[in-house]
């Protein structure tokens, strides 16, 4: 806890301490008795904070080298040594320490503890005072801890009583050989550096830096780890050129334009936003270097910002949106697949050569409606600001036949049954002969229960098909054979001629046209996942 208020309560009687625990929720407010307020609490968890009387029991700070004899060589007396392999009794029930005695002898050999974990220790730095530049103590401190030339490499100084960073400072200038620092839910009240030898550079081999749960705002070298600190924004730019990983998750960032100096890390590779109340995606300075970006539990809520991202995060790979308003939109993984060229990883799931093409082609079918129910240029034009990726699009895929309305639908009132099936037909070659079979089918069933019903109709092993939807319209393919389409001296073949030759040999992959399909992928999806029409062909084929 920390302490911010000593003095009277109106209505008590004696003095008080007004504290701020660590842990958030742990208190009964925020400061405030009767309406009166006597102090502020950091954290905005209305009830953090706690008044207690002076004379509550405390447990006295220790020293570094104390909390670390404490937590691996409690017997350097030899009274605890002694002690071991005595009988012990647990619930009446007697049992005796096997081994313990040369665990705790190896143990106690401080130089040769790589990894050395103090948390909880009531540790307030390298000695047990207060920090002082001036006291000769913490000079002595210093030289005490150096003597005993400890190899520590990861050192965690979690959940302590740590008030300043310069504590900090100089244990960790004795520690040539660090590499991780952890000092989560400390709570530190002066952030400088005021080393006692001029020579010492305390963190210059510290390549992993943990603050979680210190209200603070700190960079880090490589790797920074700034979680549950409440963070609204970055303002000025972190010192941290090196920087390749940021977790920032559990704060309350609501936008990226309020972290824009991390486009000034050129390394910075990694970052975690899971857990904010993000809401916007856009920024002034586009993070060139970010390829793994994690938005887990935001409330992002719109395609739109997908399509930003392209812009914000052009080498985004690894994307992940679970849990998100967005994420619970309707075919929310292939739209925001399609609106992202460069992601090969979405929500942890690889992405392959035919799931892309197969959600871009089905984001170009939804850009195709949108532009078929307008009329004017004003409102065309706004649609293909909205979808920025359009003309590259057509460029790889062609452009897609325009779609209209089926009459059939109009009149039709949302809410009812026929609103909410799908009219298909299946169709299969058994024994030579074409099968063909149709079925009303609610949108709401998933692939599995389709297959069902397909091995139903057809007497097919229903995990032994796959389900393909021929959607009628036509996409230009690559030449399998350039020589045979190219023209000759006697004159070519127009695309008119290609588009013919495509219709009377449909399974011809030299044509330059071939008819749209799309695989209906085993999972629990519902089918209006893929197919938003009132009708649709299907193509069953053996696996």
């Amino acid at each position: 806890m920390t302490v911010r208020y000593v003095g009277i309560v109106q209505g008590t009687g004696g003095a008080w301490l007004g504290v701020e625990w660590d842990l958030p929720g742990h208190g009964k407010h925020n400061g405030s008795h009767a309406d009166v307020k006597y102090f502020d609490c950091r954290s905005k968890v209305p009830n953090s904070g706690s008044f207690v009387r002076p004379s509550r029991p405390y447990d006295s700070p220790l020293s570094f080298l104390q909390a670390l004899r404490k937590k691996y060589a409690p017997s350097d007396d030899g009274e605890g040594l002694n002690n071991l392999g005595s009988p012990i009794s647990i619930d009446g029930k007697v049992v005796e320490e096997v081994g313990f005695k040369r665990v705790q002898h190896q143990l106690a050999k401080l130089h040769g503890l790589r990894v050395v974990l103090l948390d909880g220790l009531c540790l307030a730095g390298a000695q047990a005072e207060p920090w002082n530049e001036s006291h000769k103590a913490q000079q002595i401190s210093t030289h005490q801890i150096r003597d005993h030339n400890l190899k520590i490499v990861e050192l965690d100084l979690s959940r302590n009583v740590i008030e300043t960073w310069a504590e900090i400072a100089d244990i960790c200038s004795t520690l040539r050989s660090l590499r991780i620092l952890k000092v989560n839910g400390n709570r530190f009240h002066d952030l400088s550096i005021l080393t006692l030898e001029k020579n010492l550079v305390p963190f210059s081999d510290v390549r992993e830096l943990e603050l979680n749960e210190t209200l603070l705002t700190f960079p880090s070298l490589t790797s920074l780890s700034a979680a549950s600190n409440e963070i609204t924004a970055i303002t000025t730019p972190l010192p941290t050129p090196k920087l390749t990983s940021l977790i920032l998750a559990s704060n309350c960032i609501t936008s990226l334009a309020s972290i824009k100096p991390l486009a000034l890390l050129p390394h910075l590779a990694t970052l975690s936003l899971r857990s904010n109340p993000l809401i916007s995606v856009s920024c002034p300075e586009p993070l060139l270097s970010l390829t793994h970006l994690d938005l887990k539990s935001t409330l992002l809520g719109s395609f739109a910002a997908i399509s930003t991202l392209t812009w914000v995060c052009p080498a985004l790979v690894s994307l992940l949106i679970t849990n998100t308003p967005l994420s619970r939109l309707p075919s929310a993984f292939l739209l925001t697949l399609a609106r992202h060229p460069a992601l090969k990883s979405l929500n942890f799931s690889d992405v392959k050569p035919a799931e892309r093409q197969n959600a871009e082609l089905y984001y170009l079918s939804v850009i195709a409606l949108e532009l078929s129910e307008i009329s004017s240029q004003a409102d065309k034009n706004r649609i293909l600001t909205e979808h920025p990726r359009f003309p590259e699009l057509c460029a790889i895929h062609g452009e897609p036949t325009s779609l209209t309305k089926k009459d059939e639908s109009i009149g039709i009132a949302p809410g009812t049954f026929e609103a909410r099936v799908v009219e298909f037909t299946f169709y299969s070659i058994i024994d030579g002969n074409v099968v063909e079979k149709k079925k009303d089918i609610p949108r709401s069933f998933d692939v599995y229960r389709i297959k069902g019903i397909v091995g139903r109709l057809l007497g097919v092993r229903p995990l032994g098909c796959k389900l393909i939807w021929e959607m009628g319209e036509w996409d230009p393919v690559g030449r399998e054979d350039e020589d045979i389409w190219s023209c000759s001296e006697e004159g070519g073949e127009d695309d008119d001629q290609d588009r013919n030759r495509a219709e009377s040999d449909e399974g011809n992959s030299r044509g330059k046209w071939v008819k749209r399909e799309v695989e209906l992928v085993d999972g629990t999806k519902d089918v209006g996942f893929w197919i938003d029409r009132r009708e649709a062909r299907i193509r069953v084929e053996p696996r």
